[in-house]
């Protein structure tokens, strides 16, 4: 029998797995479908469409200059200071480079080069004439050499500088520049000084105007202030002229009715502080009565009465607990029966008041007219007293700015002077500093005239000593002692002699002193040399940007955009995020991609504005209205290294229901603006492009849609 039980029971749980199993499985049959698509990532499409799109080309480019001017030197110099730093303005005749020496290298080395070939023909010259009788000629070139010697030396005696004329002329330059501007500072000054004079008078003589006006204006207080005591004592009178009528008694009612005023205004404000305690529970009171009489129709006329019958209905059911409603309607009731007694009091006094003053009727009415004309006639000179004190505010209110705009007035007047002081200071000193530099360029140039002559006599002492040593050439040739060959190595030496002339005054014509000066206006954008090094020949010292020729930038744009622009169109540029002056971009030109020409056009744009060379910039341009028969968003467009291309969902049928893939479709991009974009290819009108998604997503993936658990 236990065996029996313990089989039972084993079946029981083999049962209990299967119902459970059956039941996971049916759960997992019917909610399959929702499980699987909790995992898929979710997307939201939207159906393609035709349409018209305004089509804009974006791009960005580097921003180059039209036009730069390579600073050049074909001498060799070195530098000694580079006086413009990247990025700097310069203008036509602004100082680049200062150079060390009076001389370069290659005008050095051809006067040397002239010096020993004379030197070599003086001493053919001679060596051919000692087996003749020639001292006299030997003995002249002999002086000739001796007095070129002499001019050499004092030449190099004259302390000239082409660096020091420069650095004269430059000084010069500066002091009669700052000259001109402490003379003009000094103008400023004059005028400022002029311009302060005249608002310092004016402004006194407004302050003078309104002190008058202010003194008129309290004048008139004081006027109207005497008016109102004696309308004053006046009204005095008159009362005391009328209460004098009733004596004693009248006073003493007065101050009855005085003290009972009093009291009534002070049981108000008790019976306002009651109500607003107890209104909500006086109302309620209201209520309760008129529903323990049933609403009489006649409650509005006897209110009063239902109201203390029900109060004493109340009194008599007693209780433990206070009823706030009785104590509301109590409190109130009893200040309002106080009210009307003091109120009863105050009309007995009020009538016995006029009867003390019924028995003096006899002058009552005079006096009482009296005293009415008496108060209007002070109320008129309160009035008026009012307007006076009026005026005479407004009249130190303005005598208040007046003060203020002249104390402002004369601030100006003494810092003018003490600008003008300082200008005409600063003037005289920089004139003194004009007048020091004038006389060292006077100095520098009378050092330069010297030079020039000394140079112009070494000159000429060499073409004399040239001659002497020709004129022996000639008479030894003549006499036949020099043989055809010397003769021949003579005129060569003569011919080189001649070159090397021409030589050194090529390089004196191009001798660029002790500065490099700006040919042209621009920007700094290349420095190729430092301090210290020498200049080569045909090597560009420096690059000029030439800012009046303009600058450009250029991108690529497929052969069908380029055919939706036109020369001339404006287009929109920006910096990025940084923002900044408005820059200006026209297209100029479209040419071919050497890239790739038969595919692709280049965009040239010219640029004004806030732009410098070397600037990244994005420019927009829009092309022309047009439609197109398919057009989807900007975010289905996806590209790889195989093109452009969107995803397309597709619906496929299964046994748990329909399932959606994400399918490739390739497609070329014709236009697009800031929204849509318009394609070509396998795409047609009214497919279900995938726009966003959860995940990254791969063609043939499954995929859920957003409205679609």
């Amino acid at each position: 029998m236990l065996v029996k039980e313990e089989t039972v029971k084993k079946r029981g749980w083999v049962k209990n797995a299967a119902i459970a199993f059956l039941a996971v499985m049916l759960v997992l049959t019917f909610f399959s479908n929702t499980i699987m698509n909790r995992a898929l990532p979710e997307v939201a499409a939207q159906y393609a469409m035709s349409g018209t799109i305004t089509a804009r080309i974006r791009g960005s480019g580097t921003v180059s200059p039209n036009d730069s001017f390579e600073v050049t030197l074909n001498q060799t110099r070195t530098v000694n200071e580079v006086n413009v730093r990247l990025g700097h303005e310069v203008s036509i005749g602004d100082l680049l480079f200062t150079l060390a020496g009076a001389g370069s290298e290659e005008l050095d080395d051809a006067r040397d080069a002239l010096d020993a070939l004379l030197l070599t023909y003086e001493r053919g010259v001679i060596e051919a004439g000692l087996d003749g009788n020639y001292d006299r000629e030997n003995r002249n070139i002999q002086v000739a050499r001796d007095a070129l010697n002499e001019a050499r030396d004092a030449l190099n005696d004259i302390p000239y500088s082409a660096a020091e004329i420069t650095a004269a002329q430059a000084a010069v330059h500066n002091a009669l520049t700052e000259a001109d501007f402490a003379e003009a500072r000094v103008d400023y000054a004059e005028i400022a000084v002029e311009s302060a004079t005249t608002t310092r008078n004016t402004a006194r003589d407004v302050r003078d105007d309104a002190q008058s006006a202010r003194n008129t204006a309290q004048a008139a207080v004081t006027a109207a202030q005497g008016t109102v005591e004696t309308r004053q004592a006046a009204v005095i009178a008159a009362q005391n002229a009328l209460d004098g009528q009733a004596g004693a008694n009248l006073t003493n009612i007065d101050r009855q009715i005085a003290d009972k005023q009093f009291e009534i205004a002070i049981t108000q404000n008790e019976r306002a502080a009651a109500w607003e305690a107890h209104r909500d529970n006086y109302a309620q009171f209201v209520e309760d009565a008129r529903a323990h009489f049933s609403f009489p129709a006649d409650w509005s006329a006897r209110e009063a009465i239902y109201l203390d019958a029900y109060a004493q209905w109340l009194r008599a059911q007693g209780g433990t607990a206070p009823n706030l409603l009785l104590l509301a309607y109590e409190t109130i009731t009893g200040i309002d029966n106080e009210l009307i007694v003091l109120n009863t009091d105050l009309s007995r006094l009020q009538q016995d008041r006029q009867n003390i003053l019924g028995g003096h009727s006899t002058d009552r009415n005079q006096l009482i007219r009296t005293l009415n004309e008496a108060q209007a006639a002070l109320t008129t000179a309160n009035t008026a007293l009012a307007n006076a004190n009026s005026v005479l505010t407004n009249a130190q209110r303005v005598l208040t700015d007046a003060e203020s705009i002249l104390a402002t007035a004369e601030a100006a007047f003494t810092h003018a002077n003490v600008e003008r002081t300082n200008a005409q200071r600063a003037l005289t000193e920089i004139e003194r500093v004009v007048t020091n530099a004038e006389a060292a360029l006077t100095t520098q140039q009378g050092y330069r005239t010297a030079w020039q002559a000394a140079n112009e006599l070494v000159r000429t002492r060499q073409t004399t000593l040239e001659n002497l040593v020709f004129d022996l050439s000639e008479t030894q040739r003549a006499d036949g002692i020099t043989n055809a060959l010397t003769a021949l190595e003579r005129r060569e030496l003569r011919n080189q002699i001649s070159r090397q002339r021409e030589e050194i005054t090529r390089l004196e014509e191009e001798d660029a002193g002790a500065t490099v000066l700006s040919p042209v206006s621009g920007i700094v954008r290349q420095i190729n040399i430092s301090p210290g090094n020498m200049t080569q020949r045909d090597m560009p010292l420096a690059v000029i940007e030439i800012v009046d020729r303009g600058f450009t930038l250029s991108f690529p744009v497929t052969l069908e955009q380029s055919r939706r622009v036109a020369i001339g169109d404006s287009a929109e540029v920006s910096r990025g995020w940084w923002g900044g002056e408005e820059i200006n971009a026209v297209l100029a030109g479209i040419r071919n991609d050497p890239q790739n020409p038969a595919a692709s056009r280049i965009l040239d744009f010219d640029l004004s504005g806030a732009v410098e060379s070397g600037q990244q910039l994005n420019v927009t341009i829009g092309q022309r209205s047009e439609n197109f028969e398919v057009i989807v968003p900007n975010s289905a467009i996806r590209s790889d290294t195989n093109g452009d291309f969107v995803l397309v969902v597709m619906s496929r049928n299964s046994p748990l229901g329909n399932r959606f893939i994400a399918t490739r479709v390739d497609v070329i991009i014709l236009a697009s603006d800031d929204t849509s974009t318009a394609v070509t290819g396998g795409l047609s009108s009214w497919d279900f492009v995938i726009t966003t998604s959860t995940r990254p997503i791969e063609p043939g993936m499954q995929i859920r849609l957003v409205d679609n658990p």
